[in-house]
């Protein structure tokens, strides 16, 4: 559940391709209200996912930490609770922004719709905290897990009969899914601080174009991550791309025999 809502978070990333004729036209070719949405969703988006890692982080921690407690804290209905929780705050992550009067403005060095520049404390206390407080908890959750894991090895995986080996191999690869959203998102971080510290977009615009990229490539990671450290998931890609690959198979065929028997009639 916490994977499926990380992937829809993924989604709000596809704002970002608005950007891409500015890169052109240097300047924003579309309405306002699209500057709006792209602004709002980049960022809702962002926090979602991020609170989304932290809720995954602590999911794991009870799982293999405290597994006598895991069906209780982590029970269907209170996931589901969890993560209407957390979109609820991203929903809501960017009113404090709009309350004291500013909007998103087009930037041209970054070539998104951000922050303006005229109050940075109150921006910079806002992403550091949607960043920080979340990035906190999953560290150390998964340092207690990889203590507990490497400390308890054989009892976890032979003796507890709750804990499984599919188990852990589920929590790698979600600490290998965290380990790629860092690396994507703590630069883009950094130049957003400084940037907003500084109160000008004075960076090379290569610094920027590799800002854009960073930002995309953290939504294109997960799935590769998935496919690559976990049988399960990669099995479930197969099957997708065979029953994609069979369905278009029986369609050319389908088309095919139409073409032939329309042919012997003429």
């Amino acid at each position: 559940m916490f994977v499926a809502s990380l992937a829809v978070s993924d989604f709000g990333i596809t704002a970002l391709p608005f950007g891409t004729p500015s890169l052109w036209l240097g300047s924003w070719p579309f309405a306002d209200i699209a500057c709006q949405y792209m602004g709002y969703s980049v960022l809702c988006a962002t926090a979602a996912s991020v609170q989304t890692l932290a809720w995954t982080a602590v999911n794991r921690f009870y799982r293999v930490v405290k597994p006598s407690k895991y069906n209780s804290v982590f029970s269907k209905r209170r996931t589901a609770k969890y993560i209407v929780s957390v979109w609820m705050l991203a929903s809501v992550s960017s009113v404090p922004y709009f309350a004291g009067g500013d909007k998103f403005i087009f930037q041209p060095a970054k070539f998104l719709c951000f922050f303006t520049l005229k109050r940075p404390l109150p921006n910079v206390v806002s992403l550091v905290g949607a960043i920080c407080v979340p990035g906190a908890i999953v560290c150390y959750c998964y340092s207690r897990v990889f203590i507990a894991v490497r400390k308890h090895k054989a009892s976890i995986t032979r003796s507890r009969t709750s804990i499984s080996a599919e188990d852990i191999k589920i929590t790698k690869t979600l600490v290998a899914i965290v380990c790629a959203y860092v690396c994507c998102w703590f630069p883009v971080l950094v130049i957003d601080v400084t940037d907003l510290l500084s109160g000008k977009w004075g960076k090379a615009a290569l610094v920027y174009y590799v800002y854009g990229i960073l930002a995309i490539s953290s939504s294109a990671a997960s799935p590769a991550i998935y496919a690559i450290f976990n049988p399960v998931f990669r099995r479930g890609y197969l099957r997708l791309f065979n029953g994609f690959y069979s369905s278009n198979s029986v369609l050319d065929i389908s088309i095919n025999r139409k073409v032939t028997t329309t042919a012997n009639h003429a």
